[in-house]
């Protein structure tokens, strides 16, 4: 039985309208990040085609919904609750390496700075932290937004449950019912067929006391011929 939100504790209305603020952040970052990662390199074919970019950076949020509608398809408890706790393992690693390589990427507030180095070529090292730190930020913010969107369904799952329980009690009751149905259906065929052999006792009583006033009145008949 589904509950109107009006009904919902003050609580979950709270949490899931930050939830869902949350979630709308997380997505809509995960697509700009994607995108300016795109029209970053330059490339003639995203330069000319500026909705292509678009196209290819909105499977960001796609992913981390398409993570968060499978676990819908899961049936099993277990497996639900294993496949939970990989995301939020995964997205503690992605966190943590992102805190990482984005430390590695920007220094903070120092003022030093290595002029000899200033103008040096990229090594191969520098191109794999900036590798890395754009996958890890991808991921992270996918990873951020699926939570958030498990988060809130469990939250919503409180009020509008998709699954089923056994009701035992329900289910004796149920036999129990088929039982007595059927228990009443044969107690109807005996009580139809008693009212039937009552229909012809009282026919039977009928004639017969008919018989008996029929044999009565003969004889007081035969009674006053004689008389006469």
């Amino acid at each position: 039985m589904e509950t109107p939100i009006c009904r919902w504790q003050f609580r979950h209305q709270i949490g899931a309208l930050v939830l869902a603020l949350m979630l709308i952040l997380a997505l809509g970052a995960s697509a700009f990040t994607a995108h300016a990662n795109i029209v970053g390199t330059g490339l003639p074919v995203f330069l000319e085609n500026p909705l292509l970019p678009w196209s290819m950076a909105m499977l960001a949020p796609m992913s981390g919904l398409a993570i968060k509608t499978m676990i819908s398809h899961i049936r099993h408890e277990g497996v639900r609750t294993a496949f939970t706790a990989a995301v939020m393992a995964a997205t503690f690693v992605s966190c943590a390496a992102w805190l990482l390589t984005f430390s590695i990427n920007y220094h903070g507030l120092s003022a030093d700075v290595a002029i000899g180095g200033l103008f040096d070529e990229p090594t191969s090292l520098d191109n794999f932290l900036d590798t890395a730190f754009v996958a890890v930020t991808l991921s992270t913010e996918i990873l951020v937004g699926t939570v958030i969107a498990l988060t809130l369904g469990k939250i919503v799952s409180h009020y509008s449950p998709d699954y089923w329980i056994r009701n035992l009690e329900f289910e004796a009751l149920a036999k129990r019912l088929a039982a007595l149905a059927a228990r009443a259906a044969k107690e109807g065929n005996a009580l139809a067929k008693l009212k039937g052999e009552r229909v012809e006792y009282d026919e039977s009583l009928s004639l017969q006391v008919e018989i008996a006033l029929l044999a009565h009145d003969g004889r007081r008949g035969q009674g006053n011929q004689q008389t006469l």
